[in-house]
């Protein structure tokens, strides 16, 4: 049975860090068409992940004053970067607040849905986990990295059929990705299990010599 052997915040913590900076990235259409005014500096200096996190902060902070001279996009973006830059800080409650605005903001808040689950795994709030990777793969499903995710979630929660199914899938939609290998390995349990997953640590390593 899957049961995880190392701490799956820790792995978690990993998983988030896959979606810094994609927010910009959605934002900038919303953006482009409008003036280049300070509202629109402010959110530049929001959305800059080579500033410290507290000046992020700040900068997102002042942007989500003007957030209605944003568009719907460019507002959920400026609630995502700066929950990122306080998960960044080690404020995980500040950017729950934070994710729990964007995702009220977008119908397809898929990035805040999965970074908002991997801060619950830290808590060991698995439920409320399951809930959010359940709700950004029906809108994402394709994304093998989400599928792992819950996959650890369910082995943390003892749940190894439903792990085994997700972590299958994953690997299968992207084989070259040592993500999910990363994760199975992970999740290994007694000594038996481990030697079934042995080759998982070894993938992993292979794909993803920086882990």
């Amino acid at each position: 049975m899957f049961a995880a052997t190392v701490p799956v915040g820790e792995i978690m913590r990993y998983f988030v860090w896959i979606f810094v900076g994609l927010s910009i990235a959605i934002a900038c259409p919303a953006l482009a068409s409008g003036p280049a005014t300070m509202n629109y500096e402010y959110y530049r200096r929001c959305a800059d992940k080579t500033k410290p996190a507290e000046q992020r902060i700040v900068e997102c902070g002042r942007a989500i004053t003007f957030e209605k001279t944003f568009g719907i996009k460019a507002q959920y973006a400026l609630y995502v970067d700066r929950a990122v830059a306080f998960y960044e800080k080690g404020d995980d409650d500040s950017a729950l607040q934070d994710y729990g605005v964007a995702i009220t903001l977008d119908p397809r808040p898929y990035i805040a849905l999965v970074n908002r689950g991997s801060i619950y795994v830290g808590q060991g709030k698995y439920r409320e986990a399951l809930d959010d990777f359940n709700r950004a793969i029906e809108l994402e499903p394709s994304r093998s990295r989400t599928l792992a995710a819950r996959a650890a979630v369910y082995a943390a929660m003892g749940k190894a059929d439903l792990a085994a199914k997700d972590f299958e899938t994953a690997i299968a939609q992207s084989p070259d990705d040592g993500f999910p290998y990363q994760e199975r390995c992970a999740a290994s349990g007694d000594a038996k299990d481990y030697l079934k997953t042995r080759g998982d640590c070894d993938k992993a390593v292979k794909l993803m010599p920086k882990i």
